[in-house]
């Protein structure tokens, strides 16, 4: 395996964290399908990314 766990969209299937509370709000049947994404200094650290 080379990249492992790498998104690789250019980022157009990442939420920032501004964006969040309006993509909620317009549609909030997508809850269950956004996963917070963090690396491995965030997660071990637990801080948001």
């Amino acid at each position: 395996m080379i990249n492992g766990n790498k998104p690789v969209d250019g980022g157009a299937l990442i939420i920032e964290g501004t964006d969040y509370a309006q993509f909620i709000a317009a549609e909030p049947k997508e809850i269950p399908y956004i996963k917070r994404l963090a690396g491995s200094r965030e997660l071990i650290n637990r801080i948001p990314r």
